[in-house]
């Protein structure tokens, strides 16, 4: 008798063990897993000429985005569903309390730092004729410190992204006009209008292995670099340490290991 006891247990516990793992199969076969799970939010960004544009997150890979008559602007939001990363920095884009103006400009950005010009494919920031006043932020990239009070973003933003710098960084023989550049003066925050072409001296491009290759790169890389410098983190760094591009490196080059995945996808409409 003792002998069936001891079987009749074992086998118990084996029909218990075989319901359970096959209670957990069935039920990650019923539910999204988590990494799937998408926030079906909705909020709003503007163009270059000011117009509100709507965006709503329909599915993982789907967005539904109304009032953008740019098929570029279109396409370069649509870029931040390819991954995972991105569409976090997309619910900040879309919910954020900043009022965020986005703008595609065909031409070659160059900024002048401590004395020598770099290539620069993007720019965030107030503009000379938005508001540069701190307000409280709505979004969920906050801040984790909730004993500083450093959930703040600026009351209005421009993110310019300089379409004809990667085909400057790219095309050796690539002839600048002066028409065809964005001069910037980090020091004085402010666009330069005035310059002779001929005394500005490129440096090379400081991350090389960070070069984008083509338009989907430009448009990936670089827009959720740019989106990042809007989050309440990103400003609190230029308010305490004023360095707020070391965390956006870090960002960007953890995102360029999924590169090759990032060019295979292709985007839904």
């Amino acid at each position: 008798m003792k002998l069936y006891g001891d079987e009749s247990v074992k086998m118990a516990q084996k029909i218990i063990f075989f319901i359970i793992i096959n209670f957990i199969i069935l039920n990650v076969h019923s539910q999204v897993p988590f990494y799937y799970s998408i926030k079906k939010v909705e909020g709003l960004v503007y163009s270059k000429d000011h117009l509100p544009i709507h965006v709503k997150v329909v599915s993982r890979r789907k967005l539904n985005i109304q009032g953008c008559n740019d098929p570029e602007l279109d396409t370069l939001l649509r870029t931040l569903q390819l991954t995972r990363t991105g569409r976090k920095y997309l619910e900040h884009l879309i919910t954020s309390s900043s009022k965020i103006t986005i703008e595609i400009e065909p031409k070659v950005g160059i900024i002048y730092y401590s004395g020598k010009y770099y290539l620069m494919a993007g720019l965030t920031g107030p503009s000379e004729n938005q508001s540069d006043s701190l307000i409280q932020e709505s979004s969920n990239l906050k801040v984790k410190n909730r004993r500083k009070n450093t959930n703040w973003v600026f009351q209005e933003n421009t993110i310019t992204i300089f379409s004809e710098s990667i085909n400057y960084s790219l095309d050796s023989n690539y002839s600048i006009k002066k028409e065809n550049v964005v001069l910037f003066d980090h020091k004085k925050n402010e666009h330069i209008a005035h310059f002779n072409l001929d005394t500005i001296k490129i440096e090379p491009v400081q991350h090389p292995e960070m070069l984008y290759q083509n338009k989907r790169e430009l448009y990936y890389f670089c827009f959720i670099h740019e989106i990042f410098h809007t989050t309440p983190k990103n400003i609190a760094l230029q308010i305490e340490k004023n360095n707020p591009e070391s965390d956006a490196y870090k960002i960007e080059k953890k995102l360029f290991k999924k590169r090759k995945k990032i060019n295979k996808l292709k985007l839904k409409k």
